[in-house]
């Protein structure tokens, strides 16, 4: 199919951010003696930062921390990970915004992250200037799985040029794939991560992005 603009999550898609989050939630709770691995995470994933720190407050019963020493006792492990170099861009990705680039097809972020977060994970890879745009949690009310995130980025794109139908959302997880559905836009499931989710609802499930570089010069 053809594209004026990709709207791209960022964690599991942009980089395999999520796994080392996972992994830094279960640290944590196992050190409180919760038995998890980051697969008792994976549930939470795709939504705000905060909701994901309250729903894990309530669920394993971690009201002794406020939602602020929880954030950062959560994210402590990922924090280390994310500074030491070992985080890096999804493989391929760098050829396909090269490519997207090439021709002239606009791009965007579309996350429930934060700036910062945001931010922290494109200075690590190095992609901080590729993107048109980001939509990031601060510029909406709801986040995933509404589809005010992607509603809000494809408007942005509409209004470089970019004809709605003609706007593709790059997801991994079901919140995110739900939302770039609701929005009305063509999903593609991304399934590249070391965190295997649900994709069953994308309209297309690729594995590399060599394989969203084949899907999307079908239309050419």
């Amino acid at each position: 199919m053809t594209a004026d603009g990709i709207i791209f999550d960022v964690d599991g898609v942009i980089a395999d951010s999520e796994y080392y989050f996972t992994n830094s939630c279960a640290l944590f709770l196992n050190a409180q003696g919760i038995d998890v691995s980051y697969k008792d995470i994976i549930r939470y994933l795709g939504q705000p930062e905060m909701v994901v720190v309250r729903q894990i407050r309530k669920d394993w019963h971690l009201e002794r921390y406020d939602e602020k020493q929880l954030f950062d006792l959560l994210y402590a492990d990922y924090v280390k990970k994310m500074a030491s170099g070992e985080v890096h861009p999804m493989e391929g990705l760098e050829r396909f915004l090269d490519i997207l680039m090439q021709k002239n097809i606009r791009t965007a972020l579309g996350t429930s992250g934060s700036i910062p977060h945001v931010q922290e994970i494109l200075n690590g890879i190095r992609l901080e200037n590729r993107f048109d745009t980001w939509v990031t949690v601060e510029k909406v009310t709801k986040g995933k799985p509404d589809p005010e995130i992607f509603n809000t980025a494809a408007d942005e794109l509409c209004a470089m040029g970019c004809q709605r139908d003609r706007i593709i959302v790059i997801e991994d997880s079901p919140n995110g794939i739900r939302a770039g559905k609701a929005a009305g836009l063509f999903t593609i499931g991304l399934k590249a991560s070391r965190i295997p989710q649900d994709t069953s609802e994308a309209d297309a499930v690729c594995y590399t992005y060599e394989e969203v570089i084949k899907l999307i010069s079908k239309g050419e």
